[in-house]
């Protein structure tokens, strides 16, 4: 990488996707431009190098983020040219520039041993490189690894010395879903190479894809489609940095006069449910362009004629996707007459991804053997604990693995503090409390759905009054997966007062000797009923 000096960055930024914010500053003096003066006259030539993910693994098409970051570059006006020996994506809905070097399971030593023969076959002005995740899955340490990146870097030097200067936006490479700490270790070795070489006189961009990407490393994450490899969703973000990066930070020569941009507020989208968004579009051009129109085949209200659009002038207005039901690619093209230029074209694309509706647990307090969902009791006095479902009550959830609590509630306790719940929660992650005040037991997690259905079978009711009012009592079940909505399942109790034997107790003061006579009176004996204790007793001494 050569040498640089600072100059001013003249920059049109248009339509940043809302849910990327780009704010944090780079650590490290970033090349603002090229030894090699770019102009309109030839495209930029950009060589996006790793693994499976530069490939684009994880998504069927193969296109990764290399398909959104080519188009949208052009949507902004850059003329650029994606280079190297693999060609990914051709299928795919929208056209692009589908070169690269993206090898799957390959390693940052194997790409250190290949940069002469990929830069001989395809020179490149800009390189895009995010290595080291095969390395680290297969044992390597941080360090090992970030050694063999600093190879990759000084491979590339040595091809310059012969042959034009390339400038290299090195990643710290995207996490894990459940995020393996070795990965993070690498990317905090990969700043301390580049501070390094930095020092030496060298300058290298150093792109945070692990935390700046706005990548969720959560275990049931949508931006990730295996272990490994992100869906759309998570390329739709890689390649926002990107952009943003090489928009921000290198002085590219802005050469299309027609340009566009899409804002969404989110590409995840409910399933069955509409997109809005809004179209940008912009004439960066000294002259008017006329027969401006606007086609998008997902968005059938945004196709329209505009007419001419003045020279520095700019239109805005919305778009609906409606009724989306699954993943799809979104994506926009302008067309118009230019006087001198003839026919331009540009286009936007962004990956949409349709998330099932977050589904209400339902709870099946009967299980499947009775059927029903609601569960009947009928509590005999003195029958101590007794469980509120079924041997085999069920949690049934579509969409979610894990829930985030769940809310047993004795509604009518006309015995008050004696009647109770309680739950049993070792072994698990949930926390149980039970409120006397109101007699909600509120178990609280995370955690798995199976955790929590062997809790609400284990869950209990206990009646400790020796007079427990007969009738009904209703318990209300709910489980939350963090869905706005609850569905709530009822066990009903029948209480069953037993009619006690009333308790007689002789006074210890009484004496009678042998051979005597006593008469009894009321002050000798004793006697209680805990079902009739307002009432007229009568015994018989025998």
């Amino acid at each position: 990488m050569p040498k640089y000096r600072r100059c001013a960055l003249i920059l049109l930024v248009i339509g940043l996707i809302t849910w990327t914010p780009w704010t944090r500053a780079w650590a490290f003096t970033a090349p603002t431009q090229n030894s090699r003066s770019f102009t309109c006259d030839s495209a930029i030539r950009v060589m996006p190098l790793g693994d499976s993910i530069t490939r684009g693994s994880g998504t069927p098409d193969s296109t990764g983020y290399r398909l959104p970051l080519f188009v949208n570059l052009g949507g902004a006006g850059y003329e650029t040219n994606f280079v190297g020996a693999e060609r990914d994506g051709g299928a795919a809905p929208l056209a692009f520039d589908t070169d690269h070097n993206g090898y799957s399971g390959r390693t940052a030593e194997w790409i250190a041993s290949q940069i002469d023969a990929f830069l001989n076959a395809a020179p490149a002005d800009v390189i895009l490189l995010h290595i080291g995740t095969n390395d680290l899955l297969d044992g390597q340490t941080p360090s090992q690894v970030a050694a063999e990146v600093a190879d990759i870097l000084d491979a590339i030097d040595h091809w310059e010395s012969n042959h034009d200067p390339v400038t290299v936006l090195l990643a710290q490479i995207i996490n894990t879903p459940g995020h393996n700490a070795a990965i993070s270790t690498f990317n905090e070795q990969l700043q301390a190479v580049v501070q390094t070489r930095v020092a030496s006189g060298d300058q290298l961009l150093l792109v945070d894809m692990e935390n700046d990407a706005g990548l969720s490393y959560d275990i049931d994450s949508l931006d990730f489609m295996d272990d490994v490899h992100p869906s759309y969703e998570g390329y739709q973000k890689m390649a926002t940095l990107w952009r943003q990066t090489i928009q921000n930070e290198l002085n590219w020569p802005v050469c299309a006069a027609l340009q566009v941009a899409m804002n969404i507020p989110s590409t995840l989208v409910t399933s069955s449910t509409a997109a809005n968004f809004s179209v940008r579009i912009v004439n960066d051009g000294a002259k008017s362009i006329s027969d401006l129109t606007v086609a998008s085949p997902s968005a059938p209200d945004c196709a329209r004629n505009l007419g001419s659009l003045q020279a520095g002038k700019s239109t805005q207005f919305s778009c609906t996707v409606p009724n989306i039901t699954g993943d799809f690619q979104q994506y926009v093209t302008v067309t118009g007459a230019h006087p001198d230029e003839g026919k331009l074209t540009n286009q936007y694309a962004l990956y949409i991804t349709a998330q099932l509706a977050n589904l209400a647990p339902l709870v099946d307090l009967s299980g499947p053997v009775q059927g029903g969902g609601n569960f009947a009791l009928q509590y005999v006095e003195d029958a101590g604990p007794q469980p509120i479902a079924a041997p085999d009550a069920l949690i049934n959830d579509p969409d979610q693995a894990t829930y985030a609590s769940a809310t047993i509630t004795l509604m009518d306790r006309p015995d008050g503090a004696a009647e109770a719940l309680a739950v049993d929660t070792s072994n698990t992650a949930i926390r149980a409390a039970y409120h006397e005040a109101t007699g909600a037991l509120q178990l609280s997690g995370p955690d798995s759905f199976d955790k929590f259905w062997r809790l609400l079978r284990n869950t209990t009711y206990v009646n400790h009054s020796q007079n427990p009012t007969a009738g009904q009592r209703t318990i209300e079940v709910s489980v939350s997966d963090g869905s706005p909505t609850r569905n709530v399942s009822r066990t009903q109790i029948t209480i069953v007062p037993q009619n006690d034997a009333p308790q007689i107790v002789a006074n210890n003061g009484l004496i009678v000797l042998v051979g005597q006579t006593t008469v009894l009176q009321p002050v000798h004996l004793r006697a209680a009923d805990v079902d009739h204790a307002a009432a007229d007793l009568t015994f018989t001494v025998v």
